[in-house]
């Protein structure tokens, strides 16, 4: 039997190795790949089998190439996501100098205990669901904001790994700022706080950017937003 595609005889489909074969050259040529000793083999023992075969080939070829395409995503993704994180932290720096100076000028430790407290007031508002006046995205921007701050102060560059937990939301974020409260305690007895406090900071974000991905967040847009407003407050300020 002829080849439909090179006019070469076929081989038959049932050879392993040889559908192997012509999987990867497909998949090679499919990604742009040029390789001029590579010669596309269609196997084949009739018609029929020629074009179930065909089929079979071109959903396995889209496969390969869609996970590749999402392996590449998801490398670019997490390359630009540590890129934005430092961005927002970058960017938060320069917000708090304008915006909260008062809480910028306290002492560390008291900066600590400040930022501990908002992640204690916003498991509340989660806690309090449909009977928050607050909606779930403003309290996710508003911790996600506090975050980055307490961050800075701990010298934290944040990174994101998704997932950590199947623990709902109000869960994660409840224990984790009981964890961090615990911590900014531990101040006042001379305690050891500072690993404690980084990792229950370090698991507030990546709950509230797992948060992001189940509901549809835009974590850019809600930070530029909100920073718009509270930036409005002090109308004073160049």
């Amino acid at each position: 039997m002829k080849s439909p595609l090179c006019g070469e005889t076929a081989f038959k489909f049932d050879d392993t190795v040889l559908r192997q074969g012509f999987l990867l050259c497909a998949y090679e040529l499919a990604r742009g790949v040029q390789k001029t000793e590579m010669a596309l083999w269609v196997i084949a023992t009739d018609s029929l089998q020629w074009h179930d075969g065909l089929r079979g080939l071109s959903i396995d070829l889209c496969n390969l190439v869609t996970w590749e395409a999402k392996m590449e995503n998801q490398v670019l993704e997490t390359n630009l996501c540590e890129d934005a994180i430092l961005e927002w932290q970058r960017t938060q720096y320069v917000h708090d100098q304008r915006n909260h100076f008062d809480i910028l000028s306290l002492h560390k430790q008291d900066r600590l205990k400040h930022y501990a407290m908002h992640m204690a007031k916003y498991a509340g508002r989660v806690a309090r669901g449909a009977r928050e006046a607050k909606s779930i995205e403003r309290t996710f921007t508003d911790a996600l904001l506090v975050s980055l701050s307490a961050a800075n102060t701990l010298h934290q560059r944040l990174s994101y790994t998704p997932n950590q937990s199947n623990e709902v939301f109000l869960y994660r974020i409840t224990d984790a700022a009981g964890r961090m409260n615990d911590a900014c305690e531990k101040i006042d007895h001379l305690e050891p706080f500072l690993d404690q406090v980084t990792i229950g900071n370090q698991d507030i974000f990546n709950c509230l950017l797992d948060l992001a991905t189940e509901r549809n967040f835009n974590p850019e847009n809600a930070l530029e937003h909100r920073r718009k407003e509270l930036s409005d407050r002090h109308f004073y300020i160049r």
